[in-house]
């Protein structure tokens, strides 16, 4: 699930930067040496392109220090050099920051210059309170319970998924593609599969589940019980300072979408959650330090486009529910001070049975890197052998996974509800001291650099499922992945991932496959 989200971070627009080494190395054709002009001018591209890198690592270490002014000064001189994937990427994250800080005629000035035609109301952006007003969600669509778990399945959890279990080093999270696990609800499993402590979470969820959408949830008429039958989950550590967001997507059934024919329903979950395990606990006066989660309500049907919007702050023990198949994601913000607590999120997708069920991946394998989306828990050896991990999954010394007497009980939480459109056009801007007319023209057709954040869109709103849809399909068609088995696919990552992933991937010798014509990986799109 979560597909279309291949990529997250303030840095977007950097990801094709990493993966492309002949841009940064300024590889050339052999028997192609440049003299006299052109070899002096070869070389003052790749000094521009050096330098361009520099100041593009000094302003993402301001941003994560908290300082907006050192940052957008590097970033502007990075994107003044006018030429290159550095140069652009600079042009665009100054664009960002511009928009973050509320100065939106100019970041639309850049914008316009990167041939982005639409983006985001400028109040997600900036958070202006002025753009939103708080309110309860919408029945059937979505909304959000403080105090979903009970105290001790919350410290569970949270022990789990914290920064230092075993969760995240032996599946070597960051990943190279996204990994997700389905655990059935319909049967009771063994003590040695399955992972009974999520099905305990489905057991305080489900009730929350079904009293905000009666609709999709509801007892069936011929009284055969609840449409839920699994529950896939997975989760996210962010880091402290990194306040990159997660790309606009859809939750889908990556693995059955290849599939559905042209035209068809795409498969995704009926409600789609997610758990806060960190953020601040409400306390008034305490400034919010984490992104918001925002759903919209464009949905998967040809042509759909976001009418409204909600935001959703991070709250420890906060329950987010949404309907499964909407557009949703985590806007980027300006990075939060340092000292921060990880943002850890543990996503839920409640699917139905029959034709509604999602498509099981093979057990993982993590020792070789053979992960995929809804897999079945793998099971520990008795002889110490496997992941230790699962071991976390029991509820095995779990005492009273009810709420405790006299604690809180679950009650619905406040949702900050855009006022006005979701997305709105970018302007032509105005010349200012930030934005230079000869810098950071893209051409058309020039590939070198690649935005997926979707915050901004050279193309129309109306068009975001068919692209998804379309860049799905390829990414996980069985014919296109044989041809491709040297193609390296990443999910959900921000560009500090990424680069450790790029430098554990150099480290392995790969072999090439035979017969087989070499394509540009897709770990970027």
């Amino acid at each position: 699930s979560g597909y279309g989200s291949r990529i997250s971070g303030i840095n977007a627009a950097l990801l094709l930067v990493v993966a492309m080494p002949q841009v940064l190395k300024g590889a050339r054709k052999p028997g192609n040496k440049p003299t006299g002009a052109a070899s002096l001018e070869r070389r003052k591209k790749k000094c521009l392109a050096a330098s361009a890198k520099t100041l593009l690592q000094r302003a993402t270490k301001a941003r994560d220090a908290g300082d907006a002014d050192t940052a957008e000064v590097n970033l502007h001189r990075a994107a003044q050099g006018g030429s290159g994937p550095h140069a652009h990427a600079a042009a665009y994250e100054l664009a960002l920051l511009l928009a973050q800080r509320g100065r939106h005629v100019e970041a639309d000035c850049w914008l316009h210059r990167l041939g982005f035609y639409f983006k985001l109301s400028p109040a997600i952006f900036d958070g202006a309170a002025k753009g939103f007003r708080s309110g309860l969600g919408v029945q059937d669509i979505v909304a959000a319970f403080d105090a979903a778990l009970p105290a001790s399945l919350l410290q569970r959890l949270q022990s789990a998924f914290g920064a230092g279990s075993p969760f995240w080093t032996e599946h070597g999270y960051p990943t190279p593609q996204f990994f997700s696990y389905n655990e059935p609800l319909a049967s009771e499993p063994t003590v040695s599969k399955g992972a009974p402590l999520m099905r305990v979470v489905a057991e305080h969820v489900r009730p929350l589940a079904e009293r905000a959408f009666p609709k999709l949830l509801g007892q069936s008429r011929l009284g055969r019980g609840p449409r839920v039958t699994s529950i896939e989950w997975w989760a996210h550590l962010r880091p402290p300072g990194n306040g990159s967001g997660h790309q606009l997507h859809f939750d889908l059934d990556e693995a059955g979408l290849v599939h559905v024919p042209e035209g068809g329903e795409p498969p995704h979950p009926l409600v789609s959650c997610v758990l806060y395990l960190s953020g601040d606990e409400g306390i008034k006066g305490r400034a919010d330090s984490m992104p918001p989660t925002m759903v919209t309500d464009q949905g998967l049907a040809k042509g759909s486009v976001a009418q409204h919007a909600w935001l959703c702050q991070p709250r420890l023990n906060r329950l987010l529910l949404f309907d499964g198949g909407l557009l949703h994601g985590v806007p980027p913000r300006f990075a939060p001070s340092p000292g921060e607590e990880p943002r850890v999120t543990l996503m839920l997708g409640l699917w139905g049975g029959g034709p509604h069920a999602p498509t099981l991946s093979a057990p993982s394998n993590t020792a070789d890197g053979r992960i995929g989306p809804n897999m079945p828990m793998p099971v520990c050896s008795s002889r110490g052998r496997g992941p230790t991990w699962p071991r976390m999954m029991t509820t095995v010394g779990l005492t009273g996974n009810q709420h405790a007497q006299g604690a809180v009980l679950p009650q619905q939480a406040p949702l900050a509800t855009l006022r006005g459109p979701v997305w709105v056009r970018v302007g032509t801007g105005t010349a200012s001291p930030s934005c230079d007319d000869h810098a950071c023209r893209i051409k058309p057709g020039d590939d070198r650099v690649e935005f997926f954040g979707r915050w901004f869109l050279n193309h129309k709103p109306a068009e975001i499922q068919d692209r998804v849809l379309a860049e799905a399909r390829r990414c996980h068609d069985p014919v296109l992945d044989a041809a491709n088995e040297d193609g390296f696919k990443v999910e959900e990552v921000s560009l500090e991932e990424l680069q450790q992933l790029r430098e554990a991937a150099a480290s392995v010798p790969r072999k090439a496959p035979r017969n087989k014509r070499h394509k540009r990986p897709r770990s970027i799109s």
